[in-house]
């Protein structure tokens, strides 16, 4: 379901992938000093992007506690002493070279890879196709395209990722990344994992997969019978 579910939204990346595996409080606006009021436009700016909006971060609690997460739980993620703010250069918000990306897809290496990829982990991948409909060589096309064959998962905490971009979003666009942190915390909680040990892509996404928390708790499903969504797990 999941993977049906990508496919038809990157209609072109199918096919291209498809073809591959077949063949803030602001300051005062004048300061005493000269030297300070140099300063002015660095301080400012910094904290606006260090300083949590209570409010958004009282949404994101609030909608935590509908999801039957813990108050307490929901509070101490926001008091955990991991909770950070990532630099913009960090969490860039800029769109991927399709061109030179799909050219790297399409490399004699990267098909090689693919079909390695699909033999290793055959078992898995035709238990999902028998189940869901969808041909293991799209699934193992979506895992290329979105992990690299699971080589790229992200070295950034998803739980910062998304705190600091529901810190510093734009007013249309932080509630996107509250459903995302609302997500991930109930995920957390249920599964009984560590907000702060999940890492991921600058995006926030996670997993071989390289889902987004809100994806995960829409389509995710238990592989292995224990009760829990691993997306790092290929079963």
């Amino acid at each position: 379901m999941i993977i049906m579910k990508t496919v038809q939204r990157f209609p072109g990346m199918l096919i291209i992938t498809t073809a591959l595996f077949f063949s803030i409080s602001p300051f005062p606006t004048s300061l005493s000093s000269s030297s300070s009021h140099s300063l002015f436009p660095f301080l400012r700016a910094h904290a606006a992007a260090t300083t949590p909006s209570a409010s958004r971060v009282e949404y994101v609690k609030t909608h935590l506690k509908k999801a039957d997460v813990s108050s307490t739980y929901a509070v101490a993620l926001f008091n955990e002493k991991k909770l950070k703010i990532y630099p913009e250069s960090l969490v860039p918000r800029v769109k991927q070279n399709r061109t030179k990306f799909s050219a790297n897809i399409l490399a004699t290496e990267s098909i090689a890879r693919g079909r390695n990829f699909l033999e290793a982990h055959r078992d898995a991948l035709e238990s999902a196709e028998t189940i869901y409909g969808v041909p293991k060589e799209e699934i193992v096309a979506v895992i290329r395209v979105e992990s690299n064959l699971g080589k790229y998962l992200g070295n950034l905490g998803v739980w910062n990722v998304f705190y600091t971009r529901l810190i510093t979003s734009p007013e249309d666009k932080w509630q996107w990344d509250a459903a995302n942190l609302t997500a991930l915390g109930k995920y957390c909680y249920t599964a009984k994992v560590d907000c702060f040990s999940i890492k991921g892509s600058n995006a926030g996404a996670f997993g071989v997969v390289q889902f987004l928390p809100y994806s995960v708790e829409e389509w995710g499903v238990d592989g292995t019978g224990d009760g829990i969504v691993n997306l790092f797990d290929m079963k």
